[in-house]
């Protein structure tokens, strides 16, 4: 994870920062490095100047290391991608949902996407994740009742996925993915507390508390949208008056 998230660290700064000693770091990274998922980079001095000693060698994740696929499912549109470990972005395809889209249709759609994608990659994919709009339920990992998604419910996703690929897939909201990715790879990374607000065409937040994605007792708590705002305002798809 610090090889992936830090790019080029060295075996040192490694040890120091997870508090193993040099030997035993030196024997995990050795075994990164024989199964293809870590690469060496050249040891130079930055100035070309002998005199000042050997720079330590740093690491990284190899070009030939495997890759992850992710799924992003929005009301109108379906977008997959392939990344690296690093999160880098090397494919993406989207399609568009149509109106008349059914549960099956919809998981017909996204299977035709990963396929997609691993025709377009060439190295091996060990994982998808799937982000969706909510609400989702994390423990079951369905999709649950989404309002305005043309009746889609109960939609235990991650499972039919596993089932159809072979490959270990995730769900998450997408909110909280957000949350995550900023956390993991943006400004927010030295950040231990901070609330994700993801508006589009609802409201929703990813919390990190204490360097940890929280979702509470059911998994839901960032369904902010959908806290009435006015007791007294208009009928919202999920029952509630006067949601934000």
């Amino acid at each position: 994870k610090l090889i992936a998230l830090r790019q080029h660290v060295s075996r040192v700064e490694l040890a120091r920062m997870i508090g193993l000693t040099k030997t035993t770091l030196g024997n995990i990274v050795a075994e990164l490095v024989e199964n293809g998922l870590v690469n060496e980079l050249n040891a130079k001095n930055s100035n070309g100047n002998t005199n000042l000693g050997r720079r330590p060698i740093e690491l990284r994740i190899s070009d030939k290391s495997p890759c992850i696929c992710g799924i992003l499912i929005r009301r109108d549109q379906c977008t997959g991608i392939v990344a690296d470990l690093t999160g880098q972005i090397l494919f993406r395809i989207s399609s568009v949902i149509p109106t008349s889209v059914s549960s099956d249709s919809l998981i017909t759609l996204i299977l035709d996407l990963i396929t997609d994608l691993q025709r377009c990659c060439n190295r091996k994919l060990i994982a998808i994740g799937v982000a969706s709009m909510g609400p989702v339920d994390v423990t079951a990992q369905k999709i649950v009742n989404p309002p305005n998604f043309y009746g889609i419910q109960d939609v235990s996703i991650s499972a039919i996925i596993k089932n159809k690929t072979g490959l270990p897939s995730y769900l998450i909201h997408d909110a909280d993915a957000g949350a995550l990715a900023e956390y993991l790879y943006g400004h927010s990374s030295d950040i231990r507390n901070f609330i994700y607000l993801h508006i589009r065409n609802g409201i929703g937040a990813g919390y990190i508390l204490q360097g940890q994605l929280y979702r509470g007792d059911l998994g839901q708590c960032g369904e902010i949208g959908h806290t009435s705002i006015n007791y007294s305002g208009p009928l919202c798809e999920c029952g509630n008056n006067g949601c934000l």
